[in-house]
């Protein structure tokens, strides 16, 4: 629960449940394989001469833009640039990430697609750039570039798991580090447009998300719903 302070800025009474979270087998199971399944990807340099990495280009393309883009294009567009990539070539921005910057840009795109072409995509930070830069926290927060057998339970691995042990329906979604990006990318956007921000200040706004982002873990929330209203309350 979250109540308004005489500041006008909330005060959290409580982010935990009733239940007494307590990790099962199941559970850690489901997270590590999702979380495996997405270092995959990250460990995935991009193919130019793939057909799964070109389509994801192609998807991203035709959301934004409303048109189909063929091969012989797709390294050489300058509209890239107004989704948000550094030049007309996006490969140039995917390195450090493989492909799961691209996927999860994609993954915002496809299920947040009004919201990308309404909002996001008519701010004054750079799209691409700024999906790669969350994802890139993500990262480094889950520590996901150095797991090899079970992941400790780093503040985003530990939310995963409390969102699939109070929601078992939701047991065998494997979006989680998608849905949780979601969440964190529309608490980005809300500051940016709290603070009027212009192009300049994206490194400013970055600082901020991120340490606002690790106070609200630090109150273990107890599933992405909390999370996201203790985001978006602040």
């Amino acid at each position: 629960m979250a109540s308004q302070s005489p500041t006008g800025s909330p005060v959290i009474t409580s982010t935990k449940p009733s239940r007494t979270y307590q990790a099962t087998d199941e559970v850690n199971q489901l997270v590590f394989q999702s979380i495996r399944n997405h270092q995959n990807f990250l460990n995935t340099k991009y193919d130019p001469d793939s057909s799964e990495h070109k389509n994801l280009l192609k998807s991203i393309f035709k959301i934004i833009f409303g048109t189909h883009l063929k091969d012989e294009e797709l390294y050489d567009c300058q509209q890239w640039t107004v989704a948000g990539f550094q030049n007309k070539d996006p490969t140039s921005d995917l390195r450090s990430l493989g492909i799961l910057g691209l996927s999860t840009m994609e993954y915002l795109c496809k299920y947040h697609t009004n919201t990308v072409k309404n909002e996001y995509m008519n701010r004054e930070y750079p799209f691409a750039c700024c999906v790669f830069a969350i994802v890139n926290f993500m990262i480094k927060e889950m520590n996901m570039r150095n797991i090899t057998t079970t992941p400790q339970d780093s503040h985003f691995v530990l939310l995963m798991k409390k969102e699939l042990y109070f929601n078992r329906d939701k047991l065998k979604q494997m979006d989680l580090f998608e849905r949780l990006f979601c969440i964190a990318f529309e608490y980005f956007d809300k500051l940016w447009t709290k603070h009027k921000a212009g192009y300049m200040d994206f490194s400013v706004m970055y600082d901020i998300f991120a340490k606002n982002i690790m106070q609200i873990l630090k109150k273990e929330p107890a599933s992405f719903s909390v999370f996201k209203f203790l985001l978006l309350e602040w």
